[in-house]
């Protein structure tokens, strides 16, 4: 899988979150660093604060890896699901412009482009391949760039959340039709699985953040609109597909995971049953971390 750099040994995953930066290492299937520090307010915008706590994160680790991965989200990132004529990864970079300028709004844009193979072989489309097509501002990839040199890091990959939560599904096993709703502090990403293969996802503006300001489980809570916006991707999904996809189960990550009775309203709106990932026994708020350690390399 590409996206925006290429796999080494021992990456460190680093997830800038807006409340909180996470940073995890593993090595040969088992956690050997974590480490976690508060982002301070409006400090996911500003590189100097941001600096500061993935400092006091690497410090909490006592990591000696500098190899590191970073995912960003939907905010930063333009992101498209294609179908394009099955060809070799090497051909399909070769003509990454073309193929990106017809789905991306890379025109008069100074944007990097890069591209992930999810299916090498649709099943209900003989003859293609089911392709995430990604860009990234370079300006900002360079500011991430010159903030990991800052704090002794060098800057490897930059992935995107929704691969990286995959990774970590399928490293754990997941098989099957899922959704999967990783609940950050200002929005969520909703996943879209089939026969355990990452097929879809959006984010929606509904976020921990939000949650916070209503006490469970009586009267109106955003929970509500989240389940809704989960029927509404799945609404969509199954209208671009032509035909039903029943999903089995419902995955739940990210910080919106220790809200109590999340999975349960989620679990009663969506009418499935539903599981809060703790990867390795971190926490569900480690999930994109420890997604970044896992990138194949």
């Amino acid at each position: 899988m590409g996206i925006f750099g290429f796999g080494r040994k021992n990456l460190l995953g680093v997830d800038l979150g807006t409340a909180f930066i996470k940073v995890v290492a593993v090595d040969k299937g088992r956690i050997v660093a974590q480490g976690s520090a508060p982002m301070t307010e409006n400090g996911a915008d500003e590189f100097s604060k941001m600096a500061s706590a993935l400092e006091m994160a690497l410090e909490q680790a006592k990591v000696r890896i500098t190899d590191a991965a970073l995912a960003i989200g939907a905010d930063k990132a333009i992101v498209r699901y294609v179908l394009l004529p099955k060809m070799p990864e090497k051909e399909l970079r070769a003509g990454l412009k073309y193929e990106a300028a017809r789905y991306l709004p890379v025109a008069d844009q100074d944007l990097a482009v890069d591209f992930a193979v999810l299916e090498e072989e649709v099943e209900d489309e003989p003859g293609k391949m089911r392709v995430l097509l990604a860009a990234v501002r370079r300006e900002l990839a360079e500011k991430y760039r010159d903030l990991f040199i800052q704090t002794g890091l060098k800057l490897r990959v930059i992935d995107l959340v929704p691969l990286a939560l995959y990774r970590l599904f399928r490293t754990l096993g997941a098989r099957g039709n899922a959704i999967a709703v990783d609940v950050g502090e200002n929005y969520s990403h909703v996943m879209l699985m089939e026969g355990g293969k990452l097929t879809f996802s959006r984010a929606v503006n509904i976020g921990c953040r939000e949650m916070a300001k209503v006490a469970f489980p009586s009267g109106l809570n955003p929970a509500a609109d989240l389940v809704q916006e989960i029927r509404r991707t799945l609404d969509f999904y199954r209208m671009q597909k032509r035909f039903g996809y029943d999903p089995e189960r419902l995955l739940i990550c990210g910080g919106g995971g220790r809200i109590p009775n999340m999975a349960a309203l989620l679990e009663e709106g969506l009418g499935i049953s539903s599981e809060v990932v703790n990867p390795f026994g971190l926490g569900p708020e480690y999930a994109v971390a420890t997604g970044l350690a896992l990138r194949e390399r």
